[in-house]
């Protein structure tokens, strides 16, 4: 009989899948950001304006515009100036006037930041399957009561006893 994952290792599964995704979108930005940008705008739920998130030029930027809109998605294949101003990849834009406020946060912190979340999450996931014990991943199958390998104290079904 095959065991239902629990709710805990969907959501683990669920973000890492989303870390990943991350990852790699930000490192094919930053390394062919001078090729392209990327915008995806929203406007439904935001008051009196909507939502930008951008990349080019090694930078994620997200974007709050005095505008009216609904939606779009642009991929284009230019090579934009970077928005506002700032320092080591950090840009910022603050445009009463236009009603143009936005951050952008350089790709080369956040690649790397993803693949090291991303690759704890892969390494956690271990931890989370049933029948393992929880300090030292021993299979629990045979001794379900108290692994051998360490000693914990399980619970009833091979589950580490918090």
């Amino acid at each position: 009989m095959r065991r239902q994952p629990s709710t805990r290792s969907r959501r683990l599964h669920i973000v890492l899948a989303l870390c990943v995704l991350l990852a790699l979108v930000s490192t094919v930005g930053l390394i062919a950001g001078h090729l392209f940008s990327l915008e995806i705008g929203f406007g439904p739920g935001v008051v009196d304006g909507m939502a930008v998130l951008g990349m080019w030029r090694g930078t994620a930027y997200v974007v709050a515009l005095g505008q009216e809109g609904f939606w779009w998605f642009e991929l284009r294949l230019v090579d934009r100036p970077p928005l506002g101003s700032g320092a080591f990849g950090y840009r910022w834009v603050w445009d009463s006037q236009d009603e143009e406020y936005g951050i952008g946060i350089p790709l080369w912190l956040t690649t790397p930041l993803l693949l090291w979340q991303s690759w704890r999450l892969w390494k956690r996931r271990r931890t989370l399957l049933p029948g393992l014990c929880r300090q030292c991943h021993y299979d629990l199958r045979a001794t379900p009561d108290r692994c051998p390998e360490c000693g914990t104290v399980t619970a009833a079904g091979g589950r580490t006893v918090a």
